[in-house]
């Protein structure tokens, strides 16, 4: 899914994507979330957030994740074990 040339947003959109399930499971990784962007070549900071826990743009991506998950799942075919 990222390429060399993916812009940054998306990229931040899967780093976080990649957090959600874990966040989910039994607290092995729990909020908050420090993320940073560093620009490239430049060892500086271009963005750089906390996430705490009731983050509204965290969660609306949370929840998005679990339906495309759920629709993923439900429109798959079956695996066949026999």
């Amino acid at each position: 899914m990222i390429e060399i040339d993916t812009p940054v947003d998306v990229c931040v959109n899967a780093a976080l994507l990649s957090m959600d399930s874990p966040l989910r499971s039994p607290r092995s990784v729990g909020m908050p979330l420090d993320l940073t962007v560093i620009v490239r070549d430049e060892l500086r900071f271009l963005h750089e957030r906390r996430i705490e826990e009731q983050d509204p743009a965290s969660l609306t991506l949370s929840e998005a994740r679990a339906g495309a998950l759920r629709n993923a799942f439900r429109d798959m075919g079956q695996f066949s074990v026999m």
